[in-house]
């Protein structure tokens, strides 16, 4: 099969490999789309590995073969989940398997398991969102910002504070969204006064009750001045720095919870109860989740996907399709 295959220097090589075989509990799918994610820049082969490193990190498509332990899905089913996707066959494990919601494309299905389960896990698991509370969501543009945004919403937020530091960006990220149960207010954090707009979004001025990071240490400080006391800050990505200096007085005074996530750490159980648990919360409002396409490039055309997620000129996701 054609795979797009990590080197130890983080290149991108499209070459013929072994077709994969599943497990006793893995499903072998036939890759449809498969989302690009800003992990994949950084992603690098290890020099031990045997086996070809294939790329990506989410997928969607059509089971072709089940493990014998499998009991919940068949050939022909649609299923999405998080796995090596950029290739024309990939292996799921059953309980990292979600079924495609019934009206996405396959680009839409392929580049909504990342960000649909990272929201998930920010705005619930570790950031305990409560109904009618400020959201902030920085990096709005995203592809884990416009969804965390668009969940916050479906989830009872009382009111959702999207940031991006592109005044161009404003409308689109408007638009991606698109409308919610409660205010939303996009921010351009380089022209506005970003923490007092976050606190002028609260009857009493004290600011946001759950922010989730996805820039990193360039914004931290700001987060922590545009939280209330007892406001929960969950760090989810970090290209805006990992080295940052806070004042931990302030965060003190605030009794505020700065929570950091990753999926590499977690056990195979560990990320199957993140899948059950979002399943379980969100259900039938999956379709209006569904991410925002920017771009769709040919397999072939991997390292023109990456160089355009490198340019950060998009809104929403880039989806690469075998």
């Amino acid at each position: 099969m054609r795979a797009a295959v990590l080197g130890p220097d983080g290149s991108v090589t499209v070459q013929d490999v072994e077709s994969p075989v599943p497990a006793g509990d893995q499903l072998l799918v036939r890759v449809r789309a498969a989302g690009l994610n800003r992990a994949d820049l950084g992603a690098r082969a290890r020099s031990a590995q045997a086996a070809p490193a294939i790329a990506g990190l989410e997928l969607a498509g059509e089971v072709e073969a089940v493990g014998a332990q499998v009991s919940r899905w068949q050939p022909g089913d649609k299923v999405m989940g998080r796995g090596s996707g950029f290739a024309e066959l990939a292996v799921l494990g059953e309980a990292d398997a979600m079924r495609v919601p019934d009206g996405l494309s396959w680009e839409e299905a392929g580049a909504m398991p990342v960000t649909l389960l990272t929201a998930h896990d920010a705005l619930v698991t570790n950031g305990r969102l409560s109904p009618g509370e400020l959201v902030v969501v920085n990096a709005g543009s995203s592809g884990v910002g416009i969804s965390a945004a668009r969940m916050a919403g479906i989830l009872g937020a009382g009111a959702v504070v999207s940031v991006t530091t592109s005044g161009s960006k404003v409308v689109a990220i408007r638009e991606a969204v698109g409308p919610l149960p409660c205010p939303l207010l996009v921010v351009d954090a380089s022209g506005d006064d970003f923490v007092a707009t976050v606190r002028g979004q609260t009857d009493d001025g004290q600011g946001a009750h759950l922010i989730i990071d996805n820039v990193g240490a360039r914004v931290l400080g700001d987060n922590i001045a545009a939280a209330r006391i007892t406001g929960r800050i969950v760090q989810v990505g970090r290209l805006g720095g990992r080295h940052a200096e806070i004042d931990l007085d302030e965060l003190a005074r605030k009794r505020l919870t700065l929570v950091g996530v990753t999926f590499r750490t977690r056990s195979p159980a560990e990320g199957a109860e993140v899948v059950r648990r979002c399943l379980e919360d969100l259900g039938d409002q999956l379709p209006r989740l569904r991410p925002q396409i920017e771009w769709a490039f040919p397999l072939d055309q991997i390292r023109d996907a990456r160089a355009a997620m490198q340019r950060n000129e998009h809104v929403g996701k880039i989806v690469v399709v075998p």
